[in-house]
């Protein structure tokens, strides 16, 4: 009796370990992309089991992190072959491969450069209370989304009336460059880079009138925007008439007062008399 528990339970541990090993995930470890372009992350599986109409088939992605990363699709094909989409992070993603044939490719539709990072294929394969086979790729798939430079905000600020500053936003991968043109030629300027993909670029203090081109490059391509700036000449002659105003103001404020100082000074000796020889005699 013992020796038959012992066989029993051979066979039961032989049976999960080969039910626990079943399912074997299989991912290439790099898939390029383009910008706001549909990208398709291969997954195929083997399973003994994945054509059986009495199984269930559950296909998981998740993203960053191996196990505990977050999910971004997941969904069931029961046993009758229905399929439940249970997640789809903000409704982007296509289920394209058929999991009954051992396919559990997802599309992006369109591609982000936030997109780029690890993506992990997980595969479940089981049957309602008595078998679950499961595996999940690692390493995952390293994504990387490349695109075009794109200009994202092309602004002018005045900081007062003599000084604006003129600014460039721009993202792209490989990260762009930003140069800036005046009439004149190039246009001296400060660049910031934002994070992996974005940079910023400020063109200070512009002093020719007419057209400032911010241009955006690189290794996939160029892209430029202007911006009309009026020239510091015009706001210095506002500065200069508004300075002639006021010394006039003030010059009339003066010529007047020694106008009625002298008036009122001519006023007082007209309305002094000085007496005359004779009616100092007479009056003797």
């Amino acid at each position: 009796m013992t020796a038959l528990r012992l066989i029993l339970a051979a066979l039961i541990v032989r049976n999960t370990v080969s039910v626990q090993v079943d399912v074997k995930v299989r991912v290439p470890s790099r898939v390029s992309g383009r910008l706001g372009a549909p990208v398709i992350l291969p997954c195929k599986f083997n399973s003994s089991f994945a054509h059986y109409t009495t199984v269930e088939i559950t296909v998981l992605w998740r993203t960053r992190k191996f196990f505990e990363g977050p999910v971004i699709f997941h969904s069931v094909n029961s046993a009758n072959n229905e399929t439940l989409i249970k997640v789809n992070a903000r409704e982007r993603y296509t289920l394209v491969g058929n999991p009954r044939e051992q396919d559990a490719s997802l599309q992006l539709d369109w591609a982000e450069l936030e997109d780029n990072d690890q993506y992990f294929c997980r595969v479940e394969v089981s049957r309602k209370l008595i078998y679950t086979s499961k595996h999940e790729s690692n390493p995952g798939i390293t994504l990387e989304v490349t695109g075009q430079p794109e200009i994202l905000n092309l602004t002018q600020h005045r900081v007062n009336q003599t000084h604006q500053i003129l600014t460039c936003t721009a993202e792209g991968n490989p990260r762009p460059t930003i140069t800036w043109t005046n009439p004149r030629g190039n246009q001296t300027s400060v660049t910031r880079i934002l994070d992996h993909y974005r940079i910023e670029s400020w063109a200070h203090n512009p002093q020719v009138t007419g057209n400032y081109t911010c241009t955006v490059t690189n290794q996939l391509g160029t892209t430029s925007r202007s911006v009309y700036y009026q020239g510091n000449e015009v706001m210095l002659s506002f500065e200069l008439l508004l300075v002639i105003i006021c010394v006039s103001t003030v010059l009339l404020i003066i010529l007047l007062a020694v106008g009625v100082f002298i008036w009122r000074a001519k006023k007082d000796k007209g309305s002094y008399t000085v007496g005359h020889p004779e009616d100092d005699i007479n009056s003797t």
